[in-house]
């Protein structure tokens, strides 16, 4: 497999292909991300143009937001072929816009890049390689939707679904608790995604249900979802749904799905035992492999992420 392999030891001017970006133009790179042979560069965000600020939306009148770019390379198994390099913008905003979808995390930037070079997940003894392409890829707990957007502009998935939880409430128009208007949740991921986002609750079992009836997911994608020993029944439950469908129809058993979570010495109190569980839980329809993957930063050489790759797999 043909990559390359970029150093920073000094800024590097990089030409982005950005469609609100003149290709004329070059741009320093801020980051650089390894996993095995795909990595994703970051940029330093560019001057504000025109169009951003027509894309503008309200959440950008009340809170801080910033425009992160990027630029995944794909390896090509043709090895007469350069890895396939896409940019893809971004926007974060502050934590306190909805408390979720602030910030792109290493996590999500740890599963584009599984998804973008599956040959990493591969044990010695396994060949079939995971594929994204024509798949209908839904995205649990999204955020800022990176992988989600990586999947439809990248990787050729058929369709896309981004979700994460917010609350709906009709009667009443202000979070009390989260100190913002209602309307404000969901709208940065909406903002980034576009119309394939959806709410969903892990501990609404409807919801769910919704979720795989209306958009019939066969990859289940997710980073960092597990925090607590509380989150686990509630994500194991959405699983089920989501991978075995209705209770008395395997239709959708050929589902599968692809976690990233991080391991220490990030804090992550219910990962041991989600992890424990997992194999049993799925045992008569699916096999359970986990992998730790390292994701390497260049932002000043030594930086590194741990992470346990899960993959559950229709048997």
């Amino acid at each position: 497999v043909l990559y390359f392999n970029i150093l920073l030891s000094t800024v590097i001017p990089v030409v982005s292909c950005f469609s609100a970006i003149q290709s004329n133009n070059n741009y320093d790179v801020y980051n650089t991300y390894f996993l095995g042979d795909a990595e994703m560069i970051e940029f330093d965000p560019p001057e504000e143009d025109d169009e951003d600020k027509e894309d503008e939306d309200e959440v950008a009148s009340f809170y801080t937001t910033n425009q992160c770019y990027y630029e995944i390379s794909i390896p090509n198994n043709n090895d007469d072929k350069p890895p396939l390099r896409k940019a893809i913008k971004v926007r974060e905003t502050t934590f306190g816009c909805g408390k979720l979808g602030a910030s792109v995390w290493e996590s999500s930037i740890a599963l584009s890049l599984c998804l973008a070079n599956p040959l990493v997940l591969l044990d010695e003894d396994e060949t079939q390689l995971l594929s994204v392409t024509d798949r209908r890829v839904l995205e649990l707990g999204s955020g800022c939707g990176l992988p989600t957007i990586v999947c439809r502009d990248a990787l050729g998935a058929k369709d896309v679904l981004a979700t994460d939880f917010w609350q709906l409430n009709d009667d009443d128009d202000y979070d009390k608790k989260r100190l913002i208007p209602t309307k404000y949740h969901g709208m940065n991921l909406r903002y980034n995604v576009g119309k394939s986002v959806q709410q969903l609750d892990w501990h609404n079992s409807n919801s769910v249900q919704a979720a795989r009836n209306s958009f019939r997911p066969d990859l289940i994608i997710g980073s960092d979802l597990i925090y607590y020993t509380m989150d686990i029944e509630p994500l194991v439950n959405t699983l089920k749904i989501l991978l075995h469908g209705d209770e008395d129809n395997n239709e959708n058993n050929k589902t599968e799905a692809i976690l990233v979570l991080p391991l220490p010495p990030s804090v992550r109190e219910g990962l041991v035992e989600f992890r424990s569980k997992l194999p049993e839980i799925f045992s008569i329809t699916h096999d359970v492999k986990f992998k730790e993957m390292e994701l390497r930063s260049r932002e000043d050489n030594v930086e590194k992420y741990n992470f346990l790759v899960v993959r559950i797999i229709p048997k």
